[in-house]
């Protein structure tokens, strides 16, 4: 509700990172983490077909603030956003249990070890391992 009260619920036509940022920080704000894992993906997906799309029609003078963003670009920006504010939130154990996939992993390690080395006195060190427990057996169950 505050997203569309503000007019920044474009749905899923997001003109900008900045504006898929502020979407995705609301909704883990208003206690909807999956929703914004959802929102997140859905956003990535379509940032990496526009990217596709655009390298396929040649396509390169597009330089819109914030709409020459790459997918992997997205990706990266809006992972670790959900990442960050779920350390902060005390969420990340939430978090992990969501299905990332693999290229949204990285961007989660990453961020987790950050955290842990910067404080190895906080749980997020724990979550990491948790984390890596978590990859590894996954990984081992469906290859």
């Amino acid at each position: 509700m505050v997203l569309r009260w503000s007019g920044r619920d474009g749905g899923l036509q997001m003109n900008s990172l900045r504006d898929a940022v502020t979407a995705v920080r609301v909704r883990i704000e208003c206690g909807l983490l999956t929703e914004a894992f959802m929102h997140q993906r859905v956003l990535c997906t379509k940032a990496k077909e526009k990217t596709f799309n655009k390298g396929l029609s040649g396509d390169t003078k597009e330089n819109k603030k914030g709409q020459n963003s790459t997918g992997v670009e997205w990706v990266e920006v809006l992972v670790t956003e959900i990442c960050c504010l779920c350390i902060r939130r005390n969420l990340v154990d939430r978090m992990l249990e969501l299905p990332w996939n693999s290229d949204e992993e990285k961007y989660i390690h990453k961020c987790l070890l950050d955290y842990a080395i910067e404080d190895p006195l906080r749980t997020t060190g724990n979550l990491l391992v948790v984390f890596y427990i978590q990859v590894i057996n996954f990984n081992s169950w469906f290859h």
